[in-house]
């Protein structure tokens, strides 16, 4: 009796749309009639918890009650039909041994009425003949019948389990876009997390060593300035000057870096002469390599366009021939220079060296921002590795693509590809 009250307490508060009670009522009810066997109750109570797990989210433990539901509905609904057919076949039984009995009275009728109404005994057999013929086409019939019936409904629990299935599917597909958007925004902001450390590291290293440089440099000037000769005066003048210029090239690319990671430089392509860009790049740089006897070479012809942002072309040349020149050692050479591909939308545009060359273990990272890292050039020239992030960022935006080929002690060959015009 308990048993049934619970289960009546699981029904009104599934009604009610109360998942949460209905389940703890109907699995009491469901758990009381599994141990006495109470398969009607136990088909009632695992149907409320399908539901109300499926209606609170549990999916899987939805499915395992609907389970049990199904099976014990089919259990109770095979057993009624075997009762029916229990019952036909003892009425045909109950028949044939009735016609049987007629069929030996009407023998000892016939026998004892000396076989006087043959006619007769020809119409009894006829029609218990087609009686005979009727009870089994009533059977054959109701089998049939009972046949279709239960093909209809296996075909209507398959369609609830491909349903299901279905649903399944989708939700699984859901969980795993769900995982993908997740791994993406981790993916960012790890690159977040790298971007603030390379930040901090310029500020705490690469920018505090020229400075401290200087300030060592110009106190030394300050202290001892009639101490020095002209010469050597204009000595520490010019590292001073270096330092500052220096230091002025790493704040300069990390504002310009600190802009483009909050998407504020202004992205403007135009028709560009490459040889007039390149030559100012390489007249603003001479200073610099001839401090080390370096010769910059400038092969561009002179009737090159390219479609591009000429800031920021201007920015990746100047910081490749800068590299360039901070890692090729004195009297070496620097040269830029164009792989003109005719028929095709882009050009390859170079800038190699006989310099020191990159190993290569680091030429897949020098242009991520988690990876790259600072390198002295070959006279001791700081550097934030800055220029080549920028590099790659800004050859992005243009739809082109950056690598490097460079073998150590022979020098590097930066390419770049840009649309044609």
């Amino acid at each position: 009796m308990e048993n049934k009250s619970y289960a009546a307490l699981g029904r009104l508060y599934f009604k009610q749309k109360n998942s949460k009670k209905a389940y703890i009522y109907s699995k009491k009810a469901y758990l009381m009639a599994k141990k006495t066997r109470e398969f009607g109750l136990q088909k009632e109570a695992s149907e409320i918890l399908a539901k109300s797990c499926e209606f609170s989210g549990l999916y899987k433990e939805a499915y395992q009650y609907y389970v049990v539901f199904k099976t014990i509905n089919d259990s109770l609904y095979n057993e009624k039909n075997l009762r029916k057919i229990t019952g036909l076949e003892y009425k045909y039984k109950y028949e044939k041994e009735k016609q049987a009995a007629e069929l030996e009275q009407h023998k000892k009728d016939i026998v004892l009425a000396k076989k006087a109404n043959k006619q007769l005994i020809i119409r009894n057999s006829f029609i218990g003949g087609f009686i005979l013929m009727l009870l089994l086409a009533l059977i054959v019939f109701r089998s049939l019948t009972q046949k279709r019936k239960a093909n209809l409904i296996l075909a209507m629990q398959k369609q609830d389990i491909e349903e299901k299935n279905a649903e399944l599917s989708q939700q699984k597909e859901e969980i795993q876009s769900q995982a993908e958007k997740l791994q993406t925004a981790n993916n960012n902001l790890q690159k977040l997390n790298a971007t603030k450390d390379k930040f901090f590291s310029i500020i705490a290293h690469d920018l505090k060593s020229p400075f401290n440089t200087m300030l060592g440099f110009s106190e030394i000037l300050n202290d001892n300035f009639d101490k020095y000769d002209i010469k050597e005066q204009k000595k520490l003048f010019g590292i001073v000057h270096s330092g500052i210029q220096n230091t002025y090239k790493l704040l300069e690319d990390l504002l310009l870096w600190s802009r483009s990671q909050k998407g504020i430089i202004d992205f403007n392509p135009q028709k560009v002469k490459l040889y007039e860009l390149s030559n100012d790049i390489v007249e603003l740089l001479t200073q610099s390599a001839e401090s080390k006897t370096i010769n910059i070479i400038n092969k561009i012809p002179k009737d090159i366009y390219v479609h591009a942002d000429k800031e920021m072309l201007s920015t990746i040349i100047r910081n490749l021939i800068s590299n360039a020149i901070k890692f090729t050692q004195k009297e070496g050479t620097v040269e830029i220079g164009i792989q003109t591909n005719h028929g095709l939308s882009e050009h390859k545009t170079y800038v190699k060296d006989n310099g020191i060359g990159i190993p290569k273990k680091i030429q897949s990272d020098i242009f991520e921002v988690g990876e790259s890292t600072s390198t002295k050039g070959t006279e001791g020239e700081i550097g934030t590795g800055l220029g080549l992030i920028l590099c790659k960022e800004f050859v992005d935006k243009h739809g082109g693509k950056i690598w490097v080929e460079s073998e150590v002690g022979k020098g590097s060959e930066f390419i770049f590809t840009l649309p044609v015009i």
